[in-house]
């Protein structure tokens, strides 16, 4: 059976060298990545000459000015740099089928098997560096038995992390005799990069069997564990994973819980860690580039209907469906234009979309020529057949083509084109007496339409409002007279009482008036109003208004 081997590879600079890829901005300048937390501006991400100014990530904004006064900032955007990583993650699936995104800046390889394709973990790895560096990206490497061992040794750095004691014991020396034995100690395990080797000072390797041994030497921050628990354990002593491990395993749970255990464990390897890659995501988008730019409406749409005939072959030999498609437009002044359409049914038929694109494009505003045009479908779902219902009676079968008629779908769609599907709703019944919660809203393009309502028994109105306090000119139940708007209103026919009472369980704040006693009254003007009468709970009742059913 194969040991199992993990790499770890982390981006310290992920998100300013994915800008310095882009070539927006210089990288021989002093450039940060702020984040806004609390109206505070932090740094979150440095260059390397940064760096060197004495900056460090979660620094203020305003402290880094003062000792860095020519430093360049950008806002962070954390949807660009997710994307980035999400294509490094693809880059990955060259060295191994099982690569997940282990935290914003790194990943995880599982290359168990893949070595021998090569020519060793030492070529593996150069080969991993190299290619980090043929695109421009920093990168930290860790090679283990574990998923916690291998991070661990991907962040770790023997000068940034040295043992501090204090105390006078005769084993506790001076801080610069302890770092260097701790660094020669660790240099004996770990392959560093001695003189003349094949290995970069950014690769660090245990070997097989080794993890337990190599991790002893490493601090207690390396087992992954929040900065609470890094804080207890440091100020109690316990500076490295050695000193923990010695420890009752008992007495750890009882203080800390069993996080530092778990932490412990799966580093070590007593305890497994899955890996959970990316489901591999199948890209159904077409494009075109054009000699010269185009601008006029009828080259437009020859290009667009020669886009979606091939995107509809792709979608027909994978049997799907587009539920939402995005077409964008490549400028000449370097700027993207983007039109998004969402059906109400997944459809392969692109008569449809080219009619909706038609609704779409007369909305935008093209002032320089297109040099591309890109169509992609953002979301499919596959398209199943379904086997039509044979009917001998006339009457039924026509109704049962109404009910799965396709022309209703490409309304909705035409609809939502303008408006938005997320606007287009309909009523559907619930299993409630209290007047509120009779009906539930669904979006029409997601739901499947309601053929038929179950019988109520119990008159309601046509419109529902917030309830209103009418002024009674009577002492009668009901009110023969009443007061309600700024206007006077006579019953002539009164139908009640209906007592509704609120759900037991709920705090409803509509409901603190108690339960209800509803009449519906007609009054002299031709009024049909809907009336309660609440008892007072939580709230004083009273008499109130709270629909019509005209």
């Amino acid at each position: 059976m194969l040991k199992k081997r993990i790499v770890s590879l982390w981006f310290p600079r992920l998100g300013i060298e994915s800008i310095f890829r882009l070539k927006s901005v210089s990288n021989d300048i002093p450039f940060a990545i702020i984040i806004k937390n609390n109206n505070i501006f932090t740094l979150n991400s440095l260059s390397y000459f940064a760096e060197k100014e004495g900056l460090y990530i979660g620094q203020l904004l305003t402290d880094a000015q003062v000792l860095c006064p020519n430093l360049k900032t950008r806002e962070r955007d954390s949807l660009a740099e997710n994307c980035f990583l999400e294509a490094l993650q693809c880059w990955a699936g060259k060295f191994s089928p099982l690569v997940a995104i282990e935290s914003k800046k790194a990943l995880i390889l599982d290359i168990t098997g893949c070595i021998n394709l090569f020519g060793g973990e030492i070529n593996l790895l150069n080969k991993i560096e190299q290619d980090c560096i043929q695109m421009k990206l920093t990168v930290k490497i860790g090679l283990a038995d574990t998923i916690g061992a291998a991070w661990a040794l991907a962040r770790y750095e023997a000068s940034t992390n040295l043992i501090y004691r204090t105390g006078d014991s005769i084993d506790q020396e001076a801080r610069a005799t302890r770092s260097r034995s701790y660094k020669r100690s660790l240099e004996n395990c770990l392959h560093y990069r001695p003189v003349n080797t094949a290995l970069s000072s950014n690769i660090r390797i245990a070997p097989p069997g080794q993890t337990k041994t190599i991790l002893n030497l490493l601090p207690i921050s390396a087992l992954r564990l929040s900065k609470k628990e890094n804080s207890e354990l440091t100020r109690l002593g316990i500076c490295i994973i050695k000193d923990l491990e010695t420890l009752p395993r008992g007495s750890i749970e009882r203080r800390f819980g069993f996080n530092i255990l778990k932490r412990l464990d799966q580093a070590i390897g007593r305890q497994s860690e899955p890996i959970s890659p990316s489901i591999p995501n199948i890209h159904f988008g077409v494009r075109m580039t054009f000699p010269e730019p185009i601008g006029l409406e009828e080259d437009i749409m020859i290009a667009i209907r020669r886009l979606l005939s091939a995107l509809e072959e792709k979608l027909i030999k994978n049997g799907s469906g587009i539920k939402r498609l995005k077409l964008q437009f490549y400028l000449c002044d370097h700027t993207i234009k983007s039109i998004e359409i969402g059906l109400a049914q997944t459809t392969s038929n692109m008569k449809i979309i080219i009619g909706l694109l038609k609704l779409k494009l007369e909305k935008i505003n093209l002032i320089f020529e297109i040099d591309c045009i890109r169509i992609y479908a953002n979301e499919i779902e596959f398209l199943y057949l379904k086997q039509k219902d044979i009917h001998f009676i006339t009457e039924k079968a026509i109704t049962q083509n109404i009910k799965t008629d396709v022309n209703f779908h490409d309304l909705i769609a035409r609809i939502g084109a303008r408006i938005g599907l997320q606007n287009i709703t309909c009523l559907g019944p619930a299993e409630s007496n209290i007047p509120e919660k009779t009906a539930n809203f669904f979006a029409v393009a997601w739901s499947k339409p309601i053929m038929e309502w179950p019988d109520i028994f119990l008159e309601r109105p046509i419109h529902l409002f917030k309830p209103e306090h009418i002024v009674l000119n009577c002492f009668e139940r009901p009110p023969k007279m009443f007061r309600w708007r700024s206007r006077d209103f006579i019953i002539v026919y009164s139908r009640g009482p209906e007592r509704i009472a609120p759900e037991w369980w709920l705090d409803d704040p509509n409901w603190r008036t108690g339960v209800r006693d509803y009449w519906k009254v007609i009054t002299v003007t031709g009024e049909a109003l809907w009336l309660y009468q609440a008892h007072g709970a939580l709230m004083s009742g009273g008499w109130f208004c709270h629909g019509n059913f005209s």
